[in-house]
């Protein structure tokens, strides 16, 4: 997670109290709650509050633990446009899982991050390190950099290129069995161009040694790139030739739900598939 340390405004801190409860620590107490954000301890608890006042933060059982409530999920889900392509996205991720077998999942980028808005996880197969309703740095994985491949803004590819990840996890520690690729600014721009060139993204080994990230592009009805559709595979490099087929059909399909009606490969000449695994 993304430190806001600098970031002292009431806003700023009240994000940071919000922003440490995870997936992985869906519960904390106020005293976790400061040495996570850093914030002094009874700040913590004159904002956790608020925050239970207002009904964005709720109490687990009898002790002073907290979890964040039902509303805040209500509040982001009505409010992100994410939702409506994940809504759209869905049944045709269930195909893809069932077809192929391994983790599916649909990203979206937000500033110089990915937001991973689902997740379908497959009996068996390879780990996957990320979890619906997180968020990671988009120049260390095949969804962000799909994206950023595909972003008319060069500012923020700019940013997405050298943004400084060594204190990404400072809050709540790096996820587990991550073994996570910091990459020069040669090897983004290779992948950035490979992927606008191929339509396609492939990242081996990048957040674990077992795995690698494989990405398509949904587009919505403008030809706007919106959202990545993605595989996460064992680190082998016989699997794309079984399974890049079947993940572009299914951004495809999504992406002609969405309105698209471009042509089916993108204004990029698409590499032939022996070349996707070279």
């Amino acid at each position: 997670m993304k430190d806001h340390s600098s970031d002292n405004s009431y806003l700023g801190r009240v994000l940071r109290i919000l922003e440490s409860f995870t997936p992985s620590c869906p519960a904390l107490s106020v005293a976790q709650l400061a040495e996570r954000t850093g914030i002094p301890l009874p700040t913590v608890y004159r904002y956790v509050g608020e925050l239970v006042r207002v009904g964005l933060l709720e109490r687990v059982g009898e002790g002073d633990r907290l979890r964040a409530s039902v509303r805040l999920w209500e509040l982001g889900y009505r409010a992100s446009n994410a939702t409506a392509v994940r809504t759209v996205a869905l049944p045709f991720m269930q195909d893809l899982h069932a077809t192929v077998g391994h983790n599916t999942q649909l990203a979206v980028l937000d500033g110089t991050e990915v937001l991973y808005v689902e997740r379908l996880r497959a009996r068996g197969a390879i780990t996957n390190i990320t979890q619906t309703g997180e968020r990671m740095p988009a120049k260390i994985n095949s969804s962000g950099l799909l994206l950023a491949a595909f972003l008319d803004d060069r500012e923020r590819v700019e940013q997405i290129i050298e943004e400084d990840i060594s204190d990404y996890w400072l809050v709540a520690g790096p996820p587990p069995f991550a073994a996570v690729h910091v990459p020069t600014r040669e090897e983004v721009e290779g992948v950035l161009a490979r992927a606008r060139r191929d339509d396609f993204c492939r990242l081996d080994a990048w957040l674990s040694p077992d795995t690698a990230g494989i990405s398509a592009p949904i587009r919505d009805a403008l030809g706007t790139v919106c959202a990545a559709l993605s595989l996460i595979v064992p680190n082998d490099r016989s699997i794309p030739q079984r399974v890049v087929p079947a993940l572009r059909t299914s951004a495809t399909a999504i992406s002609r739900a969405l309105g698209w009606r471009g042509k089916v490969r993108s204004r990029h000449r698409s590499a032939p598939l022996a070349a996707l695994v070279d």
